[in-house]
């Protein structure tokens, strides 16, 4: 097996570099090359404190999801590796960079010091595999930050950056230099101070003062959505309320791979975690013809959109867009249906500041991106316009006679339609390479998926560039053919011919 991990040294610091691009998840070859690597600076008289990073892009960002449902190799666990850091008669210091998630911060939390890139993110997002944190998580991060943020973090799957996880005191050093370099200079700062009662497993929980209120609070608020929902979040607080209650660290750490066994043999995790994956691999296309696909075609730059129609759907999608920094312009032919669709987005942004999703400045952006016209030639500079007009064909084959007569050769023409013939739609412009069908589902600013719909003549390169755009709006993309309700409206059709 390739090494997974190496050790150097830079003076009195050991440095061991988890190298298992791309993301350095987790895997056995993993896990064993950072406990071989961890014994052989505890045994090397030079080194007087290790840094534990990762090579390329990122910190071990988490798990191996490819183990998830499997067998494990034989070797080392999670929860032993971290042990072995812990206990190690060094100072260990996490050097994280790009994303430590799940299993990546608990190695984190197993380390004695804490370094962050300003540029970093962290959390644990397990709760949407419809598992918990179990690798210690759950014991180890109320200990670090405080209780509230413990369970707030975990139940519900946030990632956050750096800066909020150093005024959490989840790491104690914020950098934004060369994160090996910064970690190996942190190392000889601390080298010789004492650090034992830096380990995390002795520390006592923050706020378990008020244990009880907090806990009441935060079962309120999750039985609220559990009727019918998920039960992983439910069990994660549960796995954190071990942490105050059992009476020792390791009791609580059998408490909580009670509750992940339960959790695992259910039929929820399961099906989470097949939902993870397949929104994974529908990223994956290929064409009919084998030759064009995901991996050899590249996506065109969206910098500019347009939205035909501000009805609900034009002035959801027009929303979605906006949201993600795109400047668009929303197009009507009647300046009362355009003041309506305006007013509804200025709605919907209200709605984000009242709910602290955004700032007041960044709401004003949001306005200044949006541009209201009553003229189809505000459409010659845009890169894609998405028309969102009547559902009736007549109607579509005039919006897209215009769209391809004033639009620059290089636009991205589609169509938000839920059932109408894409080809049709093609055979009325020039460009029948570049339309595309993209059927968003109501309301389009919450709904994540997203059917792009491919014509006989769509392109490899306007398929591979609303796919990105699909990623790029917080949407998962699912690419499908040509035909009457393309998929999501012929699986709704049977399950309404069911029920009748």
């Amino acid at each position: 097996m390739t090494t997974m991990a190496e050790l150097t040294r830079r003076g009195i610091i050991g440095i061991v570099k988890v190298k298992h691009p791309p993301v350095n998840a987790l895997s056995y070859g993993v896990r064993k090359g950072i406990t071989e690597c961890m014994k052989k600076a505890e045994s090397d008289p030079a080194i007087q404190a290790v840094v534990l990073c990762g090579d390329g892009r990122t910190f071990p960002a988490g798990a191996d999801i490819s183990e998830f449902g499997g067998k494990f190799a034989e070797g080392p666990d999670l929860r032993s590796v971290l042990v072995t850091i812990e206990n190690l008669r060094k100072p260990v210091v996490a050097a994280i960079h790009g994303t430590a998630l799940g299993g990546g911060l608990e190695v984190a939390l197993s380390c004695h010091y804490r370094l962050m890139h300003t540029t970093a993110r962290t959390g644990f997002p397990e709760v949407a595999l419809g598992i918990l944190p179990a690798a210690t998580g759950t014991q180890r991060f109320p200990r670090v930050t405080h209780l509230a943020n413990a369970i707030e973090m975990i139940t519900s799957g946030r990632h956050i950056t750096a800066k909020e996880a150093h005024s959490k005191g989840i790491v104690d050093k914020l950098v934004s230099g060369d994160i090996i370099q910064e970690g190996v200079t942190f190392a000889n700062d601390i080298a010789s101070k004492p650090y034992r009662h830096l380990m995390v497993s002795t520390r006592p929980v923050i706020g378990a003062e008020n244990a009880q209120h907090i806990f009441d609070e935060a079962r309120k608020r999750l039985a609220s959505r559990a009727v019918g929902g998920p039960i992983a979040p439910m069990m994660c607080l549960k796995a954190i309320e071990g942490a105050v209650k059992m009476p020792t660290f390791e009791k609580g750490i059998q408490h909580e791979a009670d509750l992940m066994y339960l959790l695992m043999t259910s039929g929820q995790a399961r099906a989470q975690q097949y939902a993870f994956f397949a929104e994974r691999a529908v990223s994956k296309w290929e064409l009919p013809d084998g030759k064009t696909n995901s991996r050899n075609t590249k996506p065109k730059a969206v910098k500019t959109a347009a939205v035909i129609g501000a009805g609900t759907m034009g002035t959801g999608i027009a929303m979605t867009l906006l949201s993600r920094g795109i400047p668009t312009i929303l197009i009507e032919q009647d300046q009362k249906f355009l003041d309506r669709g305006v007013a509804a987005i200025g709605k919907l942004i209200a709605y984000q500041v009242n709910k602290k999703r955004i700032t007041k400045e960044q709401a004003q952006k949001l306005h200044t991106l949006l541009k209201p016209s009553l003229h189809y030639a505000d459409l010659k500079d845009v890169d894609i316009v998405i028309e969102a007009v009547f559902e009736n064909m007549d109607i579509k084959k005039t919006v897209f006679r215009k769209m391809d007569a004033l639009c620059k050769p290089s636009a991205i023409l589609a169509s938000n339609t839920s059932n109408l013939n894409i080809d049709e739609m093609a055979a009325v412009t020039k460009r029948p390479g570049s339309v595309i069908g993209m059927h968003f589902f109501a309301p389009a600013n919450v709904m994540r998926l997203l059917e792009n719909i491919r014509g006989r003549q769509t392109s490899g390169e306007t398929i591979a560039t609303v796919m990105d755009l699909s990623k790029r709006i917080g949407k998962v993309g699912v690419l499908v053919g040509n035909c009457y309700g393309f998929v999501g409206n012929r699986m709704l059709h049977m399950y309404g011919a069911e029920v009748s």
